[in-house]
């Protein structure tokens, strides 16, 4: 067994034997070693200790009595629940199929206990007439009971593993020495060993099964160093690199003019940027005096975050810093989060131990370095999540300077850090290109490829800086000499770069000859449906690193020519697909063993292309036939994966301007249209109405909480809510609180969720805005740092919830149940408060607000 299942199964037995105590570990002294072993013995007593205590009081009377059990079944119940203990242990596999779930662990223990006791042996007949009869009065208060031990539990093993990290590091810096010491005493001893209590075998094994991993994870590491290789040459090569549009073979010399990025990416086009919550002033312009504090200064350890939206220029900011700073090349370690770090537990403890750890790294080998993670949007991890992690790597490597001489500068997107103002350390969000970096680059890029820029484009470019000031961007717009408007939004300059008619796709076949003049536009029409092909397969499979092998790509070369009723050895006759995707310039990794886009924005460009497309025309009809037809295409695509907020952003670019389009009868009956679609999906299932096989839908619950997940980032950009309205109010509200279980995505502001059970969950950090929690049952609910401004929770029991941190602004709670303990946490914000009811655990009662107060007073 694992450490985590170690030590619940010994909690369990320790609460059902009645043995742990102070002197438990006293009779293992004489098998430790130098006092080594017997501190991590001791340490790992304690722990069991405090975990049994914990359950121990939530068995106990008092607890009993506030969870509403009757007085005179208290001890049965409790009999019953200690029974189920003793009847099985907690391995991997439970906690494996329990996925951490609360309500999954319960069912579990209760189908344990039921089968034990409807199957009896010839001596417990009566035994089994008890229980029938017992059954129908207590089995609410059984199954209430398992429930928060079974939350108190899954609590513990997440800690365990953290407990485990820093109990290594108090014991001994030689833990392989310390390991084969225990198991050469464990040799001696072998006798002894088997008489000792059950106890203290456990913690023995757990204290060897610590040592163990340990032991095994400095020979991964060892094999890490060896494996990742830093990418700071990789990025310094870029500079001196052809741009992707501007990179021909030098023997065609129609092709066009080779530019590289150093020859166009001057220090005057470095971003300006604004300093942390500095929103109202203007943006800096000294970035190359700010990143020289952290790369060529020697003072103490600092931290850089540096914020940006897509296509900003975030990941050619490090290969500018690789070409730039020469003489500290051999200091400069560069990974990134997607590539290089995509087997971490996110929400695991200690992510500074664990990253080093998957480097292959010490903390003495960051002294005197610069330490660059690129791309910490790449990874999937909710927003208050992120901002633990870089709070964490702030504290551990950088708040105490434990580091000398070391600086960390790591990269994200805006918007997916949650509450920037407490961020730890510093960071910056970089600017779109002003008027006069924009005229620059331009002049530069006019220079070295001998195209003009007319004036008429170039005034629009000014115009619209706000989204062709990105680099990105105005880059393609030049080197495509695409015709721009008044664009507004990234999704829209997408559009013609990307239109079969004068984009990206033209440049391609501009040289090439075919037999029939129509294969010319048969090829860019089968470009653009591989590519949106190749991007769902990425949404679904890896967004992560956002590539997908080569034997995939050509699946759905073969999938998509067969569909278009093309014979396959005809079409790769004609041209070879691989090389149009060579030639048009927006993959890269075509002749590799795995292919992507040339920038994140364009995949995700075409997975919002991708889904617009199967949802257009259901939008526009606008029946009863059609809402059929949308909720079967989008469940199709919406099944698996996560619509990121760029994503979501160009969905919603691309519905409303379709609305925008639509006569003033079709707008009356948008909304309502769409609302009825998804009451359809809720109420029949999410994929009732798609007629396509997905797969035997595999993990079919999983993938309609995806679904559901993704429809509501749609919904929310498309639906209008008022401050009584509710998103999908009249569905079933206990499946939407099954959801919520499956996978926190950050977002449930105005769902309708009156009496739902969501006892146990974690809703940490969620929004929870507006939501409609009248009299649910939100007992031992995780809620720390929620938002539940304007929420509705009246009637709610929140008692024992985790309230830390949540925003009660304007909620109201007429009636709601409270601790005594929470209330101070409410007392802080505008609520009314005079008809909440707070338990009183010395009373085993409730007292009005008003006699909570009278007696503070006194």
């Amino acid at each position: 067994m694992g450490i985590a299942a170690s030590v619940v199964s010994a909690v369990l037995k320790a609460v059902v034997g009645d043995k742990l105590g102070d002197g438990l570990a006293k009779e293992l002294a004489g098998i430790s070693i130098d006092g080594i072993s017997e501190k991590g013995i001791y340490e790992i007593s304690d722990f069991i200790n405090g975990g049994k205590a914990e359950i121990e009081n939530i068995l106990s009377k008092g607890n009993m009595k506030s969870m509403g059990v009757l007085e005179e079944n208290i001890d049965y119940v409790v009999a019953e629940i200690k029974g189920v203990f003793s009847r099985f242990d907690i391995t991997d596999e439970v906690l494996r199929q329990c996925k951490y779930d609360g309500n999954k662990l319960k069912d579990f223990m209760w189908d344990e206990y039921a089968a034990h006791k409807n199957m009896p042996d010839k001596n417990e007949a009566y035994e089994c007439a008890l229980f029938r009869d017992a059954r129908i009065e207590c089995e609410r208060d059984i199954k209430s009971g398992l429930f928060a031990v079974a939350s108190a539990l899954l609590k513990l093993a997440r800690e365990s593993q953290e407990f485990s990290d820093k109990m290594l590091i108090q014991i001994s810096n030689s833990v392989d020495d310390v390991y084969a010491e225990v198991q050469k005493e464990l040799e001696r001893v072998d006798d002894g060993f088997d008489k000792l209590s059950a106890d203290n075998r456990a913690i023995l094994e757990i204290l060897q099964m610590i040592l163990a991993q340990n032991k095994e994870g400095n020979r991964k590491n060892q094999e890490k160093k060896a494996n990742v290789k830093n990418r700071t040459r990789e990025y310094a090569s870029k500079w001196n690199a052809n741009m992707f549009l501007n990179d021909f073979d030098k023997r065609d010399k129609k092709a066009g003019i080779n530019v590289k990025l150093g020859e166009v990416y001057l220090e005057e086009h470095l971003p300006h940027y604004i300093w942390g919550e500095n929103a109202e002033e203007e943006p800096s312009t000294d970035l190359k005096e700010i990143l020289s504090e952290y790369i060529a200064e020697k003072r103490n350890s600092k931290m850089l975050l540096v914020l940006g939206q897509p296509g900003i220029g975030k990941s050619t900011l490090i290969t500018w810093i690789a070409a730039n700073f020469h003489d500290r090349m051999e200091d400069i370690l560069v990974y990134k989060f997607a590539s290089d770090l995509k087997n971490i537990d996110w929400e695991s403890g200690r992510i500074s131990a664990r990253i080093l750890e998957e480097l292959g790294l010490e903390r003495d080998d960051l002294k005197g370095k610069v330490l660059i993670f690129d791309g910490f949007d790449e990874v999937n991890i909710e927003k208050y999540r992120r901002r633990d992690i870089l709070d964490n790597l702030y504290g551990d490597w950088v708040f105490h300077d434990t580091i000398e001489n070391f600086s960390l500068i790591v990269t994200c997107r805006e918007n997916y850090v949650s509450r920037f103002a407490i961020l730890k350390c510093t960071y910056i969000t970089l600017q779109p290109w002003d008027e006069m970096q924009i005229k620059s680059f331009c002049n530069v890029f006019q220079d070295k490829t001998k195209k003009s820029i007319s004036d008429s484009t170039m005034e629009k470019l000014l115009e619209n800086r706000e989204i062709l000031g990105i680099p990105l961007i105005l880059y393609m717009t030049l080197a495509l000499n695409i015709s721009i408007e008044k664009e507004g939004s990234i999704a829209d300059v997408y559009d013609k770069i990307f239109s079969l008619e004068g984009g990206i796709y033209d440049r391609c076949i501009e040289n090439k000859k075919f037999e029939n003049d129509h294969r010319i536009g048969e090829i860019k029409e089968y470009i653009h449906q591989i590519s949106r092909g190749i991007a769902m397969w990425m949404f679904e499979n890896n967004p992560a690193d956002a590539d997908i092998p080569q034997n995939e790509y050509e699946k759905i070369c073969d999938a998509i020519m067969e569909e278009k009723g093309e014979g396959k050895e005809s079409i790769k006759q004609d041209a070879k697909l691989g090389n149009y995707f060579k030639s048009v310039k927006h993959c890269e990794g075509v002749e590799t063993e795995r292919l992507c886009f040339v920038h994140r924005t364009i995949y995700e460009y075409f997975v919002a292309e991708t889904i617009y497309s199967a949802i257009e025309n259901p939008m526009i009809e606008l029946s009863e036939k059609s809402q059929e037809e949308l909720a079967g295409n989008i469940a199709f695509y919406l099944k698996q994966g996560e619509l990121s907020p760029t994503i979501g952003e160009y969905l919603q670019h691309k519905c409303m301007k379709l609305y925008d389009k639509l006569g003033n009868e079709k707008k009356g009956v948008f909304y309502p249209w769409w609302e009825s679609a998804v009451d359809k999906m809720l109420a029949n299932g999410m994929f009732y109405y798609t007629k396509r096989n997905i797969q035997e839908l595999r993990n079919v619950i999983e993938k309609e909480g995806s679904c559901f997940l993704n429809l509501l980032v749609i919904l929310r950009s498309l639906l209008p809510v008022s401050n009584r309205d509710y998103l999908l109010e009249s569905v079933d509200t206990y499946k939407i609180a099954g959801y919520i279980g499956l996978k926190q995505w950050g977002n449930y502001s105005n769902l309708y969720l009156e009496e739902a059970d969501l006892r146990g969950k974690r809703l940490h950090e969620l929004d929870l805005a507006k939501v409609c929690l009248r009299n649910a049952a939100l007992m031992r609910t995780d809620l720390i740092g929620a938002n539940l401004t304007d929420a509705d929770l009246q009637g709610a029991d929140l008692r024992g919830a985790e309230l830390r941190s949540v925003r009660f602004k304007r909620t109201a709670l007429k009636g709601a149940r409270f601790d005594e303990s929470q209330i101070a946490l409410v007392e802080n914000y505008d609520c009314d408060l005079r008809e909440v009811e707070i338990y009183i655990k010395k009373e085993h009662d409730f007292i009005s607000y008003e006699e909570y107060c009278k007696r503070k007073r006194k």
